[in-house]
């Protein structure tokens, strides 16, 4: 039985505040500068009101500095789940943040590390104050399960003359399993297996069931279902829906595919995510291990979770 119990970790809240980094920023730079002139137009006039003029500005400086280091140690991020993803597309990483001062944070930047198998979107809060939920969008576009143990918190203050950070520390996996694709229809359940043993009249449909109706094909559907005169007569490719054939249990095979490694793994990945929109349950069985016949978003995590580090002996 293939269990997830250590491989799959609580999403636990980062760090209160990590160390802080400040520097100035192109503003900042540009303001130096400005002190530096009015000192030295100070100094060849020898006019006192240029030296007033220019403390004045370091002191603000100043102010800003630290009101800015204050701004980015005064917040609180806790991650809260990451929904697996196909290779290629994009999936959320949801969070929340709050300020812990009296006073909002103003100008924060939330991004993961840079240099990742992985990329993520920046989000952006002008103003936090009270708890706001956030997400990061991460596009991943090869297969696998990678840590997330870190996450950057960057700010620039009110005034926006020198830009801080701080490094979080973060407890979880994003889960990129094989792009769904592939041409082979779903196998056949178990259950219908077991009623053709049973001696089920050959005058039935395929599935055994009345006819119910017509849904849109989708990748990876038998095209026995497919309703060819409809086709025919110029309309989109339809699917045959018969009562019955969405609640019956199916088991997939790594022998009912063909192809590399890859193809093999995007098939079942296909099957899956057609199992998931039927609402039916079913098992996977791969070279490496099997998971039992279940349903739901733990099966499906556990189901992507193997593909995603699926490795052939």
């Amino acid at each position: 039985m293939f269990s997830l119990k250590s491989k799959f970790r609580k999403f636990l809240p980062l760090e209160k505040s990590g160390k802080p980094y400040i520097l100035p920023t192109l503003y900042g730079i540009g303001f130096l500068f400005l002190i530096v002139d009015i000192f030295a137009l100070g100094y060849y006039r020898d006019n006192a009101p240029y030296h007033t003029v220019g403390l004045t500005l370091i002191v603000f400086g100043l102010v800003a500095m630290i009101h800015t280091n204050a701004n980015i140690q005064n917040i609180a991020i806790e991650l809260l789940d990451c929904e697996p993803m196909a290779a290629g597309e994009s999936s959320e990483i949801r969070f929340t943040v709050q300020g812990t001062g009296t006073a909002p944070v103003h100008n924060l930047w939330i991004e993961l590390p840079n240099g990742a198998p992985y990329s993520a979107d920046r989000a952006t809060f002008l103003e936090v104050s009270s708890a706001i939920d956030g997400s990061l969008t991460v596009h991943c576009s090869k297969r696998g399960v990678y840590s997330i143990d870190k996450i950057k918190l960057i700010s620039r203050g009110v005034y926006g003359l020198f830009q801080a950070w701080s490094w979080h520390a973060a407890k979880t996996n994003l889960i990129v399993y094989p792009k769904p694709r592939g041409n082979n229809p779903l196998p056949t359940g178990t259950e219908s297996q077991a009623k053709k043993l049973e001696g089920a009249t050959l005058t039935k449909t395929l599935s055994g069931d009345d006819f119910q109706g017509h849904k849109p094909y989708i990748l990876g559907d038998s095209l026995q279902h497919v309703d060819w005169k409809a086709y025919a007569r110029g309309q989109d490719m339809l699917i045959k829906d018969y009562s019955g054939e969405g609640s019956e249990a199916l088991d997939l095979h790594w022998d009912d595919t063909r192809g590399t490694t890859e193809e093999r793994l995007e098939q079942l990945s296909a099957w899956i995510v057609l199992m998931n929109r039927a609402q039916r349950p079913y098992s996977l069985h791969l070279p490496t291990l099997s998971l039992s016949r279940g349903s739901g978003a733990r099966h499906d995590a556990e189901a992507y979770y193997a593909l995603a580090t699926f490795e052939e002996v």
